[in-house]
């Protein structure tokens, strides 16, 4: 048997059954001022512990509904006034059994390294099987890079040197100095990045003024010849810390315009048509 006890008040119905054992509360001392539609129902369980049931459902201004079980008639009581208080104030998202909270809001954006930085390096070229052999150059490059990729320009500067007592010079006093003076290049390589190390496959492009001055003969002559050439080029690098670097790199060349020294108007010497080159570099770009 349950006794159901009614409350209706303009906008305001609530509809509250329980047994003839739990006394139904004075249902306006907690209703007065509020709009909507709920039926509140409370009961006992049958000897289940906890031993009583709360089941209160929203009709208007929203449909939710919510079942509690309790230890006892009053709490049962107490539970179905606050939820009814709640639910009669708009209080939706605590009157069903799924809380809701409403979209899942997307995550912030990832911060992200640039996809492309900036490289900047010094090193110390040496080359073999051209004027002078063997002869170094000093190099500086700057460049950007990539996942796997990375350009590079820079320029290189040799010292003089003075070639000597060459069978096909024309007295025994006269020699030719060589001053690699000043060169530019372009690299660009596939470079990809393999924990700390980062492993070079190159393809190179050289262009390079050099001084000719020849001494020891009756006419002494100097004059500016260039040298222009292409190759590939293979080497790796390790980063240390803060952006630092330290590389090595071997190439080929094929020299497609060869510097040549003369003397009344014969030729005594030329660069090779092919230069090895190899070079140890230290480098910074920022972190990844």
């Amino acid at each position: 048997m349950s006794i159901f006890v009614l409350l209706s008040l303009a906008a305001l119905d609530v509809r509250w059954g329980t047994s003839p054992d739990c006394p139904v509360p004075d249902l306006s001392a907690f209703t007065r001022g509020n709009d909507g539609s709920a039926v509140v129902r409370i009961g006992p369980l049958g000897g289940r512990a906890p031993s009583w049931e709360v089941v209160i459902t929203f009709l208007r201004p929203f449909q939710a509904s919510r079942r509690l079980e309790v230890s006892s008639c009053a709490d049962a009581t107490n539970a179905a006034r606050a939820l009814l208080t709640l639910g009669l104030n708009g209080a939706e998202r605590f009157l069903t059994d799924e809380v809701s909270v409403g979209p899942t809001p997307p995550p912030p954006p990832l911060v992200e390294a640039p996809l492309i930085s900036a490289v900047a390096r010094i090193g110390v070229v040496g080359e073999f099987a051209t004027l002078p052999s063997p002869g170094a150059r000093v190099r500086l490059a700057a460049g950007v890079r990539g996942q796997t990729f990375e350009g590079m320009i820079g320029v290189r500067a040799g010292w003089p040197a003075s070639l000597e007592t060459v069978d096909s010079f024309p007295t025994a006093q006269a020699r030719v100095e060589v001053w690699p003076l000043l060169g530019g290049e372009l690299v660009g390589c596939w470079a990809p990045q393999l924990g700390r190390f980062r492993l070079r496959g190159c393809a190179t492009f050289l262009a390079e003024g050099w001084r000719l001055r020849g001494e020891g003969t009756p006419e002494t002559a100097s004059g500016v010849a260039f040298l222009l050439g292409a190759g590939a080029q293979t080497g790796a690098s390790l980063r240390l810390v803060a952006g630092f670097e330290l590389g090595m790199d071997l190439g080929v060349r094929v020299n497609l315009r060869r510097p040549a020294a003369r003397f009344d108007m014969v030729q005594v010497l030329s660069a090779g048509p092919v230069t090895a080159e190899t070079g140890v570099w230290f480098g910074w770009s920022p972190d990844r």
